[in-house]
C-alpha cells in the first residue's frame, strides 16, 4: 500500500500537474454531469414534496385515509367510522387555499381540525399541530382563527394588533376572522409551510363553501389490529373502495402525479453523466498510451499488474472527486434557476404556495459525490486493464499494443448488447413495467449507439479517404486525414457532440409539434374576448380560487350588452388510479358562442348539445385512449358522498389538450347538482359579435368596472394568449437548459480531443513547419479539424434527432397522455442548432489551435 501511494505521488500527481489544462477539462465534464444530477434530484424532491402536500396534506401517522378527491366526504361519516371495531380515533380535516387581500393578495392555507380531537387525543400530536393562545378575551364576535407563525410575524412587523381581525377571500366570499393565537406546524403538518390559518373544522368547512363536508378523515387503528381487516369494515360503511386508502395507496396517487417529470429529469441527468463518462474514458485512454514507456519501466522494476491498474483507478477517483465537488454547488444554482422559470405554474398546480427547493443534505451530497467517482471509475476500467495487460518487454521497446483485437471485439460486443437489449425492451414495452420499455429501453439503445460512434466514424473515414485527396485544400486535407487516422480518439467526442445536437433537435421538434396543434385548439375552442377570474391566470384554470356563481348572474344584469358570459368550474377526480380533469360549463351557451366564431366546424363541438341530457359527459380523445372507453360507455366517478358514486354516460369525444390523463366535460347545472358544487373558477366573456368597435369597447369597459367593484381580475384575449405563450417558452427554456449541459460537456470533449491530437502530433506538426508550413496554416488545420468534428457530430445528431422526435411523439407521449401529434420537422430551429453547433465546435478548437501554432520547430521534431 505504501509503495502504491508513492507511485501516486511521484507518477500520477506529477502527470496531472504537467497536463493541468487537460485534467481541468475532464473535471469540468464530470462537474457538469454531477450538476445536472444534483439539480434534477432537487427538482424531483421539490415536486414530490409539493405533490405530497397536495394529495395528502398533513401526512401523519394515520393508518387509513377516507377521502373522495376534491369533493370531500360528509362530516357525519366521522361518528360512524369511530364505531367501527378496531378504530382508535378519527381526525377530520379541512384544507383549502385562500387569499389574504390585506396582505398584498398573499396566498395562505386554511386548515380546519376537530379541536376536541387535537386537544384530547394522541392524534393531535401525531398531526404536528401546536397552538399558543394570545391570552386576551375576544372583543368581537367573529369566527376565531389561529395564525401561522409567518403570518403572525408579518402582521406584528406591520404594527397590527394581535387580535385585529384578519380578512380572507375563500370560495368567492370575503370573510373576517378573529385571531386568538398562533399555530406552529411541526412534523407531518410542516409540509404546509407557515402561511397557514387554523380554525375549528365545522367553521372552516363553512368558510370554504363546503358546509357539512371535510376534505379527508385520518383513521388511526388500534394497536394489534389488522389494518386490512379494518379497511374492509370501513368500505362497508363508506361504500366506495377508492375512498378508503392505506398510506401506500395514497403514495401511489402522489407518484402518479410526478412520475413522468421525475423520469424525464432522471434520463437527462443520466445522459449528461454518460456523455461525461465517455469523454473521461477517451482522455484516460490517451493518458495510458502516452505513459506506456513509464509503465514498462515500472513493470520491469517489479510493479505488479494490479498495482498498475489501481494506479490509474486512483487517478480516475481523484478526477471524479474534484469534478463532483465542483458540480454540487453548480447543481444548486441550476435547480434555483429552473424553479424560477416555472414557480408560478407549480404554485397553481399544488396546494402549498411555498414551492422552494429542498436544501442540500448529506444524503444528496453523498449521492452526487458517489456518482462523480463512479463515472470516473467506470470510464477508467478499460484504460486500466490496458495499462496492466502489456508485458514489460513489449512496452519498453515500444511495440504495438497487445490485445488490441480482444478489446476491439469486447467493444463491439458491448455496443451490440446495449443496442439490441434496448431495442428488445422497446419492442416488449407492453409486457414491462410502465416507462421501463419506452424510456429506459430507449436510453440503453442510445447509449449503445453513442458507444459505437468510433465504429461509424471509421466506416465514414474509409469512404472519405479518396474524395479528401482530390476535393479538399491542403489544411482541410490534413485535418480530414488526421480525423480518418484516429477514429477511436475522435469518435466518442463526435458521438457525444452529436448526442447533444440530437437532443436539442428532438426538443425543438417536439415543442413545435406540440405548440402548433395546441395553439390551434386554443384559438378555435377558446374564443372569448375577456376572461374574468379571481387570483391570477396561473390559478384560474384550477379550483384553488373560485368565485360565487351569483357574481356571474350579477355581471349579466349589470352589463346587458354582453353576448354571453359562460362560467366554468374545474375539478380533479381519480379514475382508474389516474387523476382526471373535470370541466363544467354552460354547454349550450358555449356551443352557440363558439360555433358563431368558427368559420369551419370544430370537430366534436356538436356533442356539447347533448350535455343537456341527464347524466351525460363528453370526453377528450386522450381520455378515451387512456381509460379504454368509447361513446356509449358508462363511467363511475367519485362524488361528494363516497357511498354514492356518480354514473355518467359518454355521448361524444372532442380534441382537447387540457390534461394528460384525460378531460371530462359536463353541463355546469348538472355538475352543480351531482357534485354539490355551485362555485365557478373563471368566466369566459363574449362581447357582441356584430357591434361596432366603440360599442364593444364600451361593453369591455363596463366589464372591467364590474371586476374592479367585485375585487376580480379581467384580462383580454391577447393578454391570455401572451401568458400561454410565455408558459410554453419557459417550459422549453427549462428543457433546453438541461440539454445545454449535455452540449457543454460534449464541447469540452472537443477541446480535450484536439489538445490530445496536438500533443500526439507534435513531431508531425514540427515537420510540417520545417518544410514550409506557416503558423497560420497550422492554426487553420486544427480549427478545420474541430469544424469537421462538429460537422460530422451535427449530421449524426440530426440523423438521430428526427427519429427520436418521432419516437417521443408517437410512442412516449402517446403512452403517457394519449395525445396524438403530427411529427413536424423543425427546419428553422434545426438550421439554427446546426449553425450554433458549428460555431461552438470552431470556438472549442481555438485553444488547441493556438497551442499548435506556438510550437517551436526544434522542440516539436524532438518530441516522442
Amino acid at each position: 500500500m505504501v509503495s502504491l501511494l508513492i507511485l501516486v505521488r511521484t507518477l500520477s500527481l506529477r502527470y496531472l500537474r504537467m497536463h493541468l489544462g487537460r485534467m481541468l477539462l475532464i473535471v469540468a465534464s464530470i462537474a457538469l454531469g454531477v450538476a445536472t444530477l444534483v439539480s434534477t434530484q432537487i427538482l424531483n424532491q421539490c415536486l414530490e414534496s409539493a405533490a405530497v402536500s397536495t394529495t395528502t396534506p398533513i401526512k401523519g401517522a394515520a393508518n387509513l385515509y377516507v377521502a373522495s378527491g376534491e369533493f370531500g366526504v360528509p362530516t357525519e361519516l366521522a361518528e360512524r367510522i369511530r364505531q367501527v371495531p378496531g378504530v382508535d380515533s378519527v381526525q377530520p380535516l379541512v384544507f383549502e387555499r385562500v387569499t389574504l387581500p390585506d396582505l398584498n393578495q398573499r396566498d395562505a392555507i386554511l386548515v380546519g381540525v376537530d379541536v376536541s380531537q387535537v386537544a384530547s387525543q394522541e392524534a393531535g400530536t401525531q398531526l404536528g399541530v401546536k397552538v399558543t393562545l394570545f391570552g386576551k378575551l375576544p372583543r368581537r364576535f367573529l369566527p376565531p382563527v389561529f395564525l401561522g407563525r409567518a403570518l403572525f410575524e408579518q402582521r406584528t412587523a406591520a404594527g397590527v394588533a394581535d387580535d385585529e381581525p384578519i380578512r380572507l377571500r375563500a370560495a368567492g366570499n370575503i370573510v373576517d376572522l378573529l385571531p386568538i393565537g398562533v399555530v406552529d406546524l411541526e412534523g407531518p403538518a410542516a409540509s404546509l409551510g407557515q402561511n397557514v390559518l387554523a380554525m375549528e373544522m365545522n367553521q372552516a368547512s363553512r368558510v370554504v363553501g363546503r358546509a357539512g363536508r371535510v376534505n379527508r378523515m385520518d383513521v388511526f387503528v388500534r394497536s394489534g389490529e389488522d389494518v386490512g381487516v379494518v379497511r374492509e369494515r370501513l368500505i362497508e360503511i363508506v361504500g366506495d373502495p377508492r375512498s378508503v386508502r392505506t398510506p401506500e395507496m395514497q403514495g401511489q396517487s402522489t407518484n402518479e402525479v410526478v412520475n413522468g417529470f421525475k423520469t424525464g429529469f432522471l434520463l437527462c441527468s443520466a445522459g449528461a453523466m454518460v456523455v461525461g463518462m465517455f469523454l473521461v474514458y477517451n482522455a484516460l485512454s490517451v493518458s495510458v498510451a502516452e505513459r506506456r514507456h513509464d509503465i514498462g519501466i515500472l513493470r520491469s522494476l517489479g510493479a505488479t499488474r494490479g498495482q498498475i491498474g489501481r494506479l490509474f483507478t486512483i487517478e480516475a477517483m481523484i478526477l471524479g472527486l474534484a469534478g463532483a465537488a465542483c458540480g454540487v454547488p453548480l447543481g444548486l444554482g441550476l435547480a434555483d434557476l429552473a424553479l424560477k422559470l416555472v414557480a408560478e405554474e407549480l404554485r397553481a398546480i399544488f396546494l402549498s404556495g411555498e414551492i422552494n427547493p429542498v436544501r442540500l443534505d448529506w444524503y444528496l451530497t453523498s449521492i452526487a459525490m458517489l456518482a462523480g467517482v463512479t463515472t470516473a471509475l467506470l470510464a477508467s476500467i478499460i484504460p486500466a486493464m490496458q495499462a496492466a495487460s502489456d508485458s514489460p518487454a513489449d512496452v519498453v521497446r515500444r511495440a504495438s499494443l497487445a490485445g488490441q483485437g480482444f478489446y476491439a471485439m469486447l467493444h463491439r460486443l458491448i455496443c451490440a448488447t446495449l443496442v439490441l437489449g434496448g431495442l428488445a425492451a422497446v419492442l416488449a414495452r407492453d409486457w414491462l413495467p410502465p416507462r421501463m420499455g419506452s424510456l429506459i429501453g430507449l436510453a440503453v439503445m442510445l447509449t449503445g449507439l453513442l458507444l459505437a460512434t468510433p465504429i461509424f466514424v471509421g466506416w465514414v473515414a474509409g469512404l472519405l479517404r479518396a474524395p479528401a485527396k482530390w476535393l479538399l485544400g491542403l489544411e482541410l486535407r490534413i485535418a480530414a486525414d488526421n480525423l480518418i487516422r484516429a477514429p477511436g480518439r475522435t469518435g466518442v467526442v463526435i458521438g457525444a457532440f452529436g448526442a447533444g445536437v440530437a437532443l436539442m433537435i428532438q426538443i425543438s421538434g417536439v415543442g413545435r409539434s406540440n405548440e402548433e396543434p395546441v395553439m390551434d385548439w386554443l384559438e378555435r375552442g377558446v374564443r372569448a374576448d375577456l376572461f374574468l377570474f379571481s387570483g391570477s391566470l396561473a390559478t384560474a384554470n384550477s379550483s384553488s380560487s373560485p368565485i360565487q356563481a351569483n357574481v356571474i348572474d350579477s355581471l349579466r344584469k349589470q352589463v346587458p350588452t354582453l353576448e354571453s358570459a359562460i362560467p366554468l368550474r374545474f375539478a380533479r377526480a381519480e379514475l382508474n388510479e389516474m387523476v382526471v380533469y373535470i370541466v363544467a360549463l354552460d354547454a349550450m351557451e358555449y356551443y352557440d358562442s363558439t360555433a358563431r366564431r368558427n368559420t369551419e366546424p370544430l370537430p366534436g363541438l356538436e356533442n356539447f348539445k347533448r350535455l343537456t341530457e341527464p347524466n351525460t359527459i363528453v370526453v377528450s380523445e386522450n381520455f378515451a385512449v387512456k381509460h379504454r372507453v368509447q361513446v356509449g360507455d358508462t363511467v363511475r366517478l367519485p362524488g361528494p358522498d363516497p357511498r354514492k358514486p356518480i354514473e355518467v354516460t359518454i355521448v361524444g369525444t372532442i380534441v382537447d389538450y387540457t390534461w394528460a390523463r384525460g378531460t371530462i366535460f359536463m353541463d355546469r347545472a348538472a355538475y352543480a347538482e351531482l357534485f354539490a358544487d355551485p362555485l365557478v373558477d373563471i368566466c369566459h366573456v363574449f362581447l357582441p359579435l356584430n357591434a361596432t368597435d366603440a360599442e364593444r369597447a364600451s361593453t369591455a369597459d363596463a366589464v372591467k368596472r364590474f371586476a374592479s367593484d367585485n375585487l376580480l381580475v379581467v384580462q383580454d384575449h391577447d393578454a391570455v394568449w401572451k401568458y400561454v405563450g410565455d408558459v410554453v417558452k419557459r417550459v422549453y427554456t427549462f428543457a433546453y437548459l438541461q440539454q445545454f449541459v449535455v452540449g457543454a460537456v460534449a464541447s469540452l470533449g472537443i477541446v480535450t480531443a484536439l489538445l490530445i491530437s496536438v500533443l500526439q502530433r507534435q513531431r508531425e506538426l514540427g515537420l510540417l513547419r520545417a518544410v514550409g508550413a506557416t503558423r497560420t496554416q497550422v492554426l487553420r488545420m486544427v480549427i478545420f479539424e474541430a469544424l469537421l468534428m462538429g460537422g460530422i457530430g451535427t449530421l449524426f445528431g440530426i440523423a438521430i434527432g428526427i427519429p427520436l422526435e418521432w419516437y417521443v411523439l408517437d410512442i412516449v407521449l402517446y403512452e403517457e397522455s394519449g395525445f396524438v401529434y403530427e411529427t413536424l420537422i423543425p427546419w428553422r430551429e434545426g438550421l439554427g442548432i446546426a449553425a450554433g453547433a458549428m460555431i461552438v465546435s470552431g470556438i472549442a478548437g481555438l485553444i488547441p489551435a493556438v497551442n499548435a501554432m506556438r510550437l517551436q520547430i526544434t522542440e516539436a521534431i524532438a518530441y516522442e
